[in-house]
């Protein structure tokens, strides 16, 4: 009768059940010991047995349940590792894409300030050729202006530009030297 002393309370309550006893919700432990032990049919040796079943089922089933808690909170961990490194991972890979799509930008600015460079240079280059024709021309105007003053040989490279080897035509600057040579009145003879 000892056993039931240290039994808990919802052991003794199942073990009542167990017997077809009649069992109040708000036995205490007292009660329900002597509600077991005064029963008409009460063997010690079946009680004490099936309250060691009872006992060692309730400790299976509170294993059970720890065992059920740490895997549920192994998982919990699990998953949050797998989200925090998945994050991780997404942020890694907009950091990248925003990277390269700085760079991609960047490239396309220096391609763009290239291009506006080249066309600046171009207009620079047409200007200075328009300028520099306008000057020859210009000089040209003032030899020719006076018929009477006769240009000698000597000073014929004065009035007809230089020939550019690189990216002259030689056709085009004989064709412009004869007929500058016949407006400042030098003959083929000489």
């Amino acid at each position: 009768m000892a056993y039931l002393g240290k039994a808990r309370k919802k052991d003794l309550r199942l073990l009542a059940e167990e017997l077809n006893l009649n069992v109040g919700d708000n036995m205490k432990i007292s009660d329900l010991s002597k509600l077991i032990t005064t029963h008409p049919d009460y063997d010690e040796e079946f009680s004490k047995n099936q309250l060691t079943i009872i006992i060692e089922v309730r400790k299976l089933r509170e294993q059970q349940e720890i065992e059920n808690r740490k895997l549920r909170e192994q998982q919990e961990i699990e998953n949050r590792k797998l989200r925090e490194q998945q994050e991780i991972e997404n942020r890694k890979l907009r950091e990248q894409q925003e990277i390269e799509n700085r760079r991609l930008r960047e490239q396309q600015e220096m391609v763009l300030k290239q291009q506006e460079f080249e066309k600046e240079n171009q207009r620079l280059d047409r200007e200075f050729q328009l300028e520099k024709l306008r000057s020859e021309n210009e000089r040209l105007k003032g030899l020719t202006s006076t018929p009477e003053a006769k240009v000698s040989i000597y000073e014929l490279p004065k009035v007809v530009s230089k020939f550019e080897m690189k990216d002259g035509d030689i056709v085009l600057f004989l064709t412009l030297f004869e007929r500058q040579a016949k407006r400042v009145g030098i003959e083929k003879g000489h």
